[in-house]
């Protein structure tokens, strides 16, 4: 139970313990890990084609400036980076990018709801690759 509270507490966005006051600096990010350990296997005609496994990160770390109180810019860079094996080829995929962001949190209390609008540039590369 110890350890379920510690990793809950450390995946809590950083965004809910900064202070929204003007001058003040705000670092925040977001993941996602995702993997799937099973087999998905594709049938056509009753026959098996392939197998697949898929595994992902998603990665978007962020910095922001108050200019106001309850008003940040900032900026973020979004990471990704997915792999899908087949039995005899992966596909991988990476994007990249950086976006600015505006943040405005509402009311007066410790736990303030927000609005992000956010416009950025991303890329993205995908390749196969024969693993036989």
């Amino acid at each position: 139970m110890k350890q379920l509270l510690i990793i809950a507490i450390l995946l809590l966005p950083v965004s809910l313990l900064a202070q929204t006051e003007k001058g003040k600096w705000l670092f925040f990010s977001g993941t996602d890990l995702t993997a799937v350990f099973g087999t998905n296997t594709i049938k056509y005609d009753g026959n098996d084609i392939t197998d697949m496994k898929t595994s992902s990160f998603e990665l978007n770390p962020g910095v922001g400036y108050f200019i106001a109180n309850n008003f940040a810019l900032g900026v973020t860079t979004p990471l990704s980076f997915k792999k899908n094996g087949y039995n005899t080829f992966d596909v991988k995929e990476s994007t990249y990018g950086a976006s600015m962001l505006g943040r405005y949190y509402f009311g007066t209390s410790n736990f303030k709801p927000y609005v992000t609008a956010e416009a950025g540039y991303l890329a993205s590369k995908s390749y196969s690759e024969m693993t036989g």
